[in-house]
Formats: C-alpha cells, sequence, structure tokens
C-alpha cells in the first residue's frame, strides 16, 4: 500500500517522465523485432508486363545468372520462373512470368493465368515497360488490371532511350537497363523499400511470435498506467498496470522483475507502509 501522504508535483513530473521514458523505449524496441521479422520472412517480388519488355532480362541480371531464356520472340516465358535473391540481407523471391496478352495457345493462356495469380500473393510489382518504344495501351490495361500492392513502373532497355518517356500520372517509375546494368543498384533499393525495409540506426533483431505478444501485452500496460497517472488515478491503480508490465516481460527475461520496475517508477516515496 502507498502512504496517504500527496506526492509533490516534482515526483508527478518525475513518474511522468519515466513513464514516458519506458513506453518510447518498448516502442522502438517492437519497432526493431517488427523490421527483424520482415528481414527474416522476406517477400515475394513480381515481375509483370506485356511480352518482350525485358522482364526474363531483368530477373537473371537481379539474380546475376541466366535463369530464364531470353530471345527476341515475343511470349517465350510461359511458366512462372522464381529466383531467390538477397537484397541488403532481405530475402526476397523474384518471380517472372509470361508476357500479358491474347494467348497464342494453351499452354501460353495457363502461363498468363498463372500470372494473374501469383500477383494476388505479391508483396511488391514490377510493371515493366519498353523505354524505346515507349508506354503503349496495353501497359494501360496491365496498370488497371493489378491488384492493390505497392508497386512501380519499371523503364527497361533504357539504353535504347534517351530519357524515360512519359508514363501513367501518379504512378512511381524509374528507368533501368537489363543488358548494361544501369540503374539495378536504384532498383535494388525500390525493391527492399517497397518490401518495408528501411536503413535505420537500430540494427533489426528476430523474436518469437509469443515472445512479440509478451512485448506488446507489456507496451499496452504500460500506455495503460501512463493514461492513468494522466487521469490522477490512485497510485495503487497505476502500479498494478506495472506490475502486469512486469509479468509480461518476466514471459520472456524469465525473471520476474516486477519489484525492480515498480521501483525505477516510484523509488521516490514509500511503497508498503
Amino acid at each position: 500500500d502507498f502512504s496517504e501522504e500527496e506526492l509533490g508535483a516534482e515526483y508527478e513530473e518525475t513518474i511522468a517522465r519515466q513513464l514516458g521514458a519506458l513506453a518510447a523505449a518498448l516502442d522502438d524496441l517492437l519497432a526493431t523485432t517488427r523490421h527483424g521479422a520482415r528481414l527474416a520472412m522476406g517477400g515475394r517480388v513480381v515481375l509483370v508486363g506485356r511480352p518482350n519488355v525485358g522482364k526474363s532480362s531483368l530477373l537473371n541480371a537481379l539474380a546475376q545468372r541466366d535463369t530464364a531464356i531470353v530471345t527476341a520472340i515475343p511470349g517465350t516465358t510461359r511458366d512462372l520462373l522464381r529466383e531467390e535473391i538477397l537484397i541488403h540481407g532481405l530475402p526476397v523471391e523474384l518471380v517472372d512470368t509470361a508476357g500479358l496478352r491474347q494467348a497464342g495457345d494453351a499452354v501460353e493462356a495457363e502461363g498468363i493465368a498463372r500470372a494473374h495469380k501469383i500477383l494476388e500473393s505479391a508483396q511488391f510489382v514490377l510493371l515493366v515497360a519498353d523505354a524505346a518504344s515507349g508506354w503503349q495501351a496495353e501497359d494501360s490495361e496491365i496498370l488497371a488490371a493489378l491488384p492493390a500492392r505497392p508497386r512501380l513502373v519499371l523503364w527497361n532497355k533504357a539504353d535504347l532511350a534517351p530519357r524515360p518517356p512519359p508514363g501513367p500520372e501518379g504512378e512511381k517509375s524509374l528507368a533501368v537497363s537489363a543488358r548494361s546494368g544501369a540503374g539495378l543498384e536504384e532498383l535494388r533499393a525500390a525493391m527492399a523499400g517497397g518490401l518495408g525495409w528501411t536503413d535505420s540506426a537500430a540494427t533489426p533483431f528476430s523474436a518469437r511470435r509469443r515472445h512479440v505478444e509478451a512485448l506488446e501485452n507489456c507496451h499496452r500496460q504500460l500506455q495503460q498506467a501512463k493514461g492513468l497517472h494522466q487521469r490522477q488515478a490512485p497510485a495503487e491503480l497505476v502500479a498494478e498496470a506495472l506490475r502486469l508490465a512486469g509479468s509480461h516481460l518476466a514471459e520472456i527475461t524469465g525473471q520476474v522483475g516486477v519489484e525492480d520496475l515498480l521501483g525505477k517508477i516510484f523509488g521516490s516515496f514509500c511503497i508498503g507502509k
């Protein structure tokens, strides 16, 4: 139990400051944990576009090996081609798809159907267009049919065009050349950003799902304690919220650090008298 003496204004400010510092520290910890989870899981990036815009060449360039057969014949890629690559330490599944058009035969039609299906599970979409021939009506049709996913219009064959042609309004775009390698580093950075990777100063780390849940529960109890204190609730209620926060932390550490947590907050006045 707490003494019935009124806490001075300086103590109230200290408690508020300590609660805020703990909540902020836990915010940072949760952010790096979620970032680490994204890094561990990686993401799927799907290359899509009309035939012969260089999707397979881009797959090969990014994978740094000849995974896909590349020819000047439209419709060469008929099935999904997948490559696992690392971008800034982030595991990425890169998927090349059949060129989207009116199918010439049953095999190509199946490849196009699979392309549409894989787009539903993409975390990031690269809509590849031909910088040499410019934006076409077919490109607009493909863009309109894309699912709601983060995406980038990719002007390939930039080595054949003095500057990127005008593209669809409101769409982010980047000019690259699979042949020369120009713009590929910028493309890797754009892909990592589209998958949620951020270049923060904090080092991300992975955590088990139950540990993340314990941190989230601890954070909720700290926010509860802050709210109670701001509403000038009895100190016993604030302390109880902190005890619960400490018990959630103990699920991770294996140690019951409740008294340490309470001591950090309420060390300026008497507890247990």
